[in-house]
């Protein structure tokens, strides 16, 4: 216990020190935020009723460490009627400050593999259906001012700075899309976050009357094709203690952002916060090749979204590519296998690479892996070694034939004289076996002694001296 202990401590100093040797060289490329999923896609989340639950994830992508997360220093603020019930860091941390601020080492990496779920949280929402926004800052006296670092275990000498995934404050929302009419002074949001261009998403703004009917004029204060109300709109009634659903729909066509608010009546102005991005590769390593007796084993881990599906190909040496799967892979775990039979000669280098495959679209390739076709070691006729040598009473006759052939195999004992005929019939190319339990052809029990196996077929005649002992 005592040298783990050390091991978090001299970690967490790293975090404290490393800032002085490498803050110039931090990335600005990784990416810290927060989801609701553990698909960790989805940012916006809704509860139905005060006093309902909901997890959250913290979640490190890294687009520029290889290692893996040995440290990291962030704080979450919760604004808004939400309150963190419960806090749970990954790996074997200790954590130099208290949540929900974090400086955090560990005794060795969470490993990669896609983003880095680093902390989990359980939020208890106390008031519905008034939104919660979860904001990631840097923490007070934070090893980089004003920044949340983490430290990556291939260079656990520098720290890179982690930038919010949606590129601004918000991190995340709980009822974030909801509001009511019984004028709460809680700012509410038509909140988006990025949308791949090109894609529809639509999001549900509910209002409420608390006290009487009321006439309401929905509408938009910009004119933005990427914007629609797909539900209702224009002047409705919503009823006493009741409430109306009205759906936005985005389709951004550019990175953008929107400038734009939801208007219900002359009074109320909701803001819509939302920009597109553009489509984002799947992360496709190499696959990992593997020749076994003639076949091309290939495998490579699962990182695909749910539906995501894979095609594989091969290049011969001439630049021609064949496409290897009729219809795409569907991966049933974490990692996806494919079996290739080449009909090559032995030298030849092909390479093997797979695509990930989105309703119909290839989204990405892998880089090829190339794998250099082996020569199968020539079968011939002969007799193999028996097992066991010396026996008794009992020993297993081997041999190998180099094609589907007729073969005999009988044993003789040192005068000369037949004792057994063993084998008498066609066999299969390869290698072949028969028992001997040391009896003659009359099924009497034979002395002790050496004896000569003999094989004989089209191509070959083949002695083996064995060794019977009581």
């Amino acid at each position: 216990m005592h040298s783990t202990q050390s091991r978090f401590f001299f970690v967490l100093l790293v975090v404290l020190t490393a800032s002085v040797f490498a803050a110039q060289n931090a990335s600005a490329q990784d990416k810290i935020g927060i989801y609701w999923d553990t698909n960790y896609s989805q940012a916006h989340a809704t509860t139905s009723a005060a006093f309902e639950a909901v997890t959250g994830y913290i979640v490190i992508s890294e687009v520029m460490g290889t290692g893996g997360v040995l440290a990291w220093e962030c704080a979450v603020d919760i604004a808004g009627p939400g309150v963190a019930t419960s806090w749970h860091i990954e790996g074997q941390a200790i954590n130099a400050q208290s949540p929900p601020n974090f400086a955090v080492g560990l005794a060795s990496p969470l490993p990669r593999g896609g983003p880095v779920m680093v902390a989990s949280f359980e939020l208890l929402v106390t008031e519905y259906p008034v939104p919660i926004e979860l904001s990631l800052e840097p923490i007070y006296f934070a090893s980089v001012p004003d920044r949340m670092v983490y430290i990556d275990a291939a260079e656990p000498d520098q720290l890179r700075a982690l930038e919010p995934v949606n590129g601004g404050p918000i991190a995340a929302t709980v009822n974030g899309n909801t509001g009511t009419w019984c004028g709460t002074d809680w700012q509410h949001v038509v909140y988006f976050g990025p949308v791949v261009i090109g894609e529809s998403l639509t999001r549900t703004f509910y209002v409420e009357s608390c006290g009487g009917s009321r006439y309401l004029n929905i509408g938009l204060s910009c004119f933005d094709p990427t914007l629609q109300l797909t539900g209702i709109s224009g002047q409705v009634v919503v009823a006493d203690s009741s409430h109306v659903a009205i759906d936005v729909t985005y389709t951004p066509v550019a990175t953008v952002p929107l400038d734009c608010n939801l208007t219900i009546g002359e009074r109320y102005s909701f803001p819509i916060f939302g920009y597109g991005e553009e489509p984002v590769s799947v992360m496709t390593p190499s696959p990992q090749a593997v020749q076994l007796q003639g076949r091309v084993e290939l495998e490579w881990p699962n990182r695909a979204a749910e539906g995501d599906r894979y095609h594989v190909y091969r290049q011969d040496p001439q630049g021609h590519e064949d496409r290897l799967t009729d219809a795409p892979l569907v991966a049933t775990n974490t990692t996806v296998r494919f079996i290739d039979n080449p009909d090559y000669p032995g030298g030849t280098v092909l390479n093997y690479s797979y695509g990930v495959v989105r309703e119909g679209v290839e989204l990405s390739r892998s880089p090829a892996v190339a794998v250099t076709i082996k020569s199968l070691p020539q079968v011939q006729t002969q007799l193999l070694a028996n097992v066991p040598n010396p026996f008794n009473p009992q020993t297993r006759i081997r041999f190998s034939l180099a094609h589907d052939q007729p073969v005999r195999v009988s044993v003789f004992d040192l005068t000369g004289r037949l004792v057994k005929v063993l084998v008498n019939e066609r066999r299969s190319a390869g290698e072949n076996s028969v028992a001997w339990q040391g009896r003659d052809d009359a099924g009497r029990p034979v002395a002790s002694g050496a004896y000569y196996v003999r094989l004989e077929s089209d191509d070959q005649v083949d002695h083996q001296k064995i060794m019977m002992l009581k």
